[in-house]
């Protein structure tokens, strides 16, 4: 039964002539964390409301076309970025196209094939302009004394409609047209400075910030590359891990 099993896999390969991967599609999922806004002075807020973190999560879905007798690849999709900073306090979504390319130094036979690359995105109906909020916490000690803690905001954020960095990573072929995909990039915001005035409830002491929308991105994903090939190996390297597993 095995050998009829691995017989009907192997139907699924292409001639050794027909091996060149000529595009591609992959989806990937992460985050990203945008760095700390400087401030004049750390004392406002005393606490934070809600998230404490800079950290949004980024969805992607990308095609990919391999460049004719060459390491270089040109990739075009969709991604969602959601991006904090404030510490949570200021937040938006981004809807970005993306351009990009890619370079592959390593031969296309290798099992993990590295890249490095640049993307250019652009983010339609970014929002950019003033916001205010105010945020308050009570809390008992003991059970018997009752204190609470407020804070307003006020500022102006930009948020990005261009972004362009660098991008490195890895396909990690688990198959001859599967591979596990990691990257990382470094975006930086282009024009998306922010700033905020923080004034402290009952004291009325105040702190100023100021950040740029620079962040970095870290995500994993699933590629496919065709023309699909399914050879032997892969059969038995699918059929041995289920194996593995009953």
């Amino acid at each position: 039964m095995t050998f009829l099993l691995m017989g009907s896999v192997c139907v699924w390969a292409q001639s050794e002539d027909d091996n060149g991967r000529r595009w591609a599609i992959d989806g990937q999922l992460g985050g990203n964390m945008i760095r700390n806004a400087a401030s004049t002075d750390a004392l406002v807020p005393q606490y934070r409301m809600g998230s404490t973190s800079n950290s949004g999560l980024i969805t992607k879905l990308h095609m990919e076309y391999y460049l004719p007798k060459a390491p270089f690849s040109l990739k075009v999709g969709y991604e969602h970025e959601e991006l904090h900073f404030l510490k949570g306090d200021g937040s938006c979504d981004l809807n970005q196209l993306m351009l990009g390319g890619r370079w592959y130094p390593a031969p296309a036979q290798w099992k993990v094939c590295p890249y490095v690359g640049v993307d250019v995105l652009y983010a339609f109906g970014a929002d950019r302009g003033p916001f205010e909020m105010t945020s308050s916490m009570s809390w008992s000690a003991n059970g018997l004394t009752e204190n609470t803690y407020s804070y307003a905001v006020e500022g102006v954020a930009k948020a990005p409609r261009f972004s362009l960095g660098p991008v490195v990573g890895a396909d990690i072929y688990l198959f001859s047209s599967v591979a596990l995909q990691l990257e990382y990039s470094y975006r930086l915001g282009v024009d998306a400075p922010y700033r905020a005035h923080y004034t402290e409830g009952g004291s009325g002491r105040t702190t100023d910030y100021h950040g740029q929308m620079h962040r970095h991105a870290l995500t994993v994903g699933l590629k496919l590359t065709f023309p699909f090939l399914w050879t032997c190996d892969d059969g038995y390297g699918l059929l041995n891990g289920l194996l593995d597993i009953l």
